[in-house]
């Protein structure tokens, strides 16, 4: 039976552990895979209130969902962010990441969040899932590299 709670210590540092090739993965390559950038960058989150939640079954960590307030807003209400969303490949398409944010959503909301936001880079497969719960695009980060 899958269980999805706010992960410990322990399991934060195991998280914490595959932070560059996570990352990696969800900005599609933008990022490459540095854990310890990865780390400091989650690090701060964390400091700053964000939590984990995780996906488990069996003593097995199938997924998690970084949470916490989003400082970035531009509007006056009081806005959570999904910092980060991930399901092990072997355990995608199983209704693990939905479960993950349906979960995280009932949390901020009871939280008294009256709105939540996410970054998602351009062909991460999971703003179909994103889309399908609601969630609409609101701008466009966009990114010149120069020589």
């Amino acid at each position: 039976m899958l269980i999805i709670r706010k992960a410990n210590e322990m399991e934060e540092a195991r998280l914490f552990q595959q932070m560059g090739k996570t990352v990696e993965e969800s900005t599609v390559g933008f990022a490459q895979n540095d854990n310890q950038a990865s780390a400091n960058m989650f690090d701060l989150l964390l400091k700053s209130g964000a939590y984990y939640l995780i996906a488990q079954e069996h003593n097995l960590i199938k997924g998690w969902i970084l949470i916490g307030q989003d400082f970035s807003t531009l509007k006056p209400v009081q806005t959570a962010g999904i910092f980060s969303l991930y399901v092990s490949p072997q355990y995608r398409s199983s209704g693990i990441g939905r479960k993950l944010i349906n979960y995280a959503l009932t949390e901020l909301k009871q939280q008294g969040y009256q709105q939540v936001q996410l970054h998602v880079f351009t062909g991460n497969p999971a703003k179909l899932l994103y889309e399908q719960l609601g969630f609409k695009d609101i701008c466009t980060l966009m990114s010149l590299k120069l020589k």
